[in-house]
């Protein structure tokens, strides 16, 4: 059973934050373009590509910040 405190808190962190800008600008210019052959579609997907290598990294690191919080079997109080 993994063991939380209520007081276990993550901040939001730099990268998630400009993730989470290409994603919603890589949306906006897909929708506008809604043409695969257009430069603002490739430029689209092109954001959104480096927003998921963002998303990784970003999970990465809240994975090995919050790691102690979530292991099994600790005795945490």
């Amino acid at each position: 059973m993994a063991v939380m405190s209520a007081d276990c808190r993550i901040e939001v962190s730099r990268i998630a934050k400009m993730k989470t800008g290409l994603q919603m600008t890589a949306l906006i210019l897909l929708i506008y373009a809604s043409k695969s052959a257009s430069p603002i579609w490739d430029a689209g997907v092109s954001l959104l590509v480096v927003s998921i290598l963002f998303s990784l990294y970003s999970a990465l690191n809240y994975l090995k910040t919050a790691w102690p919080a979530l292991t099994f079997g600790s005795k945490q109080q």
